[in-house]
């Protein structure tokens, strides 16, 4: 008789992992994550970096919300502290949000949904700022228009200025620009441009860039109100007006209103764009080159203030801070603060910007070495630079110049990558998430050196 099968003891196969859901450890705790370089820290919805080696699988049958302490409301706070926000988030992320084992595209487009969530909050509450300005700036225009004249070549700009046009544009592609008054009535534009730097709070806090350097007044700093960070950019000299135009020097027109900046016909001529559009006009007797009518100035959005934000540059072949020594050497500037580096590095980073739309090769040149010369940079001017450098419109002509400052933006970001997730993640995500080219790049440099991205972090 044979013997009748014994029903094996053994417990059936256990269902594995699929998707791309794994366990990571963040901050001594156990997080699941969505597998990716970068990966993401669901909970939290962040990026975080991670390896094979810190990895464990993610087990769907092990529940793992009941390592997790409980609280008696589940849901975040505003008054919770961050251990507890980060705890009752944890839960929340292997309760709910591990256990659909969804993929990283999932998980990357719920981010930048979020982002763009917040960004919309952020402009309903600006706007409502405004809103009560609106009879005080209203107000201003009247008396700027009633106080202004506009000869045939009116408005001219010798480096800084205290006027601009109502309808001035940008070359950034989100910038927000608030017409002001200064005290003899005439308008100022402030730039502002943001990054997010909290990304999982309501009150989201961002790195401002304000541009041209001009004096924040009430109603701009209500529109900003509860941001972290204002970073401004290192003002242009004032410059003299020329007592008459000679041969040497060129009027650019570029503007609403006549407006126009004064150039050494030298420097413009170190632009294959510039160059060919210079004429004489024989009625005003000089040397004019008319941008207003140029299809490239229009496609990118070329205004007066990106001329006088170089004009230095134009008149005197320098901008920003005189070398005092060898650029190689150390502190060729001499001792420098952080803010005076903030202010000196936007300055420079706009002026890049400009630089490539007129395709003058001499200033690209000038600013990569001065950027380098100011390495390493504070991590908010380094995030702000970075910022205005990744929007600049792409071009088809690149220079040595323009690789050169691409390495260097790529080699700070990876140098000081653990500081700025440690100190301004949101900042980071937000630059790293819209800059596929700059993301790859700073990764596969980290990748490369396990050393890399530890400056200026004491710990992790």
């Amino acid at each position: 008789m044979a013997d009748k099968p014994v029903p094996s003891i053994e417990a059936p196969p256990r269902e594995v992992a699929v998707g791309s859901t794994w366990v990571h450890c963040y901050n001594k705790k156990v997080w699941p994550v969505e597998f990716h370089v970068p990966a993401i820290l669901l909970g939290r919805h962040k990026y975080v970096w991670v390896t094979n080696e810190t990895l464990q699988e993610y087990d769907p049958n092990y529940d793992y919300a009941a390592e997790c302490e409980v609280f008696e409301q589940p849901d975040v706070q505003k008054h919770d502290s961050e251990e507890i926000r980060d705890e009752k988030l944890r839960r929340m992320a292997f309760k709910v949000e591990a256990p659909d084992l969804n993929d990283h595209s999932y998980w990357h487009n719920y981010i930048l949904s979020e982002s763009e969530v917040r960004r919309l909050q952020r402009k309903r509450n600006r706007q409502y700022s405004e809103d009560s300005d609106d009879a005080e700036i209203a107000s201003a225009k009247r008396r700027s228009q009633s106080s202004s004249t506009s000869p045939e070549y009116g408005g001219e700009w010798y480096g800084r200025t205290t006027r601009s046009s109502n309808a001035r544009s940008t070359q950034l592609p989100t910038p927000k620009t608030t017409p002001k008054t200064t005290p003899n009535g005439k308008q100022v534009s402030t730039e502002i441009i943001e990054i997010s730097d909290q990304e999982e709070s309501d009150e989201e806090d961002s790195i401002i860039v304000v541009r041209p350097s001009t004096k924040l007044d009430h109603s701009t700093k209500g529109s900003v109100e509860g941001h972290s960070k204002i970073v401004r950019a290192r003002p242009s000299s004032k410059g003299m007006s020329p007592p008459q135009m000679t041969d040497k020097e060129c009027r650019i027109l570029i503007g609403d209103n006549g407006q126009s900046v004064i150039a050494r016909r030298a420097r413009c001529a170190e632009s294959g764009y510039l160059k060919p559009l210079e004429q004489y006009d024989d009625k005003r007797r000089e040397h004019t080159i008319d941008l207003n009518e140029s299809k490239r100035a229009v496609q990118l959005k070329l205004t007066n203030a990106d001329l006088t934000g170089i004009w230095d540059y134009l008149w005197r072949g320098d901008l920003g801070l005189k070398f005092l020594k060898d650029p190689d050497d150390y502190q060729p500037f001499g001792k420098l603060s952080d803010a005076r580096k903030e202010e000196a590095a936007i300055q420079l980073a706009f002026a890049f910007v400009t630089a490539t739309k007129l395709q003058l090769v001499g200033l690209q040149d000038l600013v990569e070495k001065k950027l380098n010369a100011l390495y390493p940079l504070p991590p908010i001017a380094l995030l702000a630079v970075a910022l205005i450098l990744t929007r600049a419109p792409p071009m088809d002509d690149h220079s040595d110049a323009e690789e050169k400052v691409v390495n260097w933006l790529v080699g700070s970001v990876a140098s000081q990558f653990w500081n700025l997730a440690k100190n301004h993640a949101g900042a980071l995500q937000r630059l790293l998430h819209d800059n596929d080219d700059l993301r790859e790049a700073v990764f596969h440099k980290m990748q490369i050196n396990a050393d890399e991205g530890l400056e200026g972090c004491d710990e992790l």
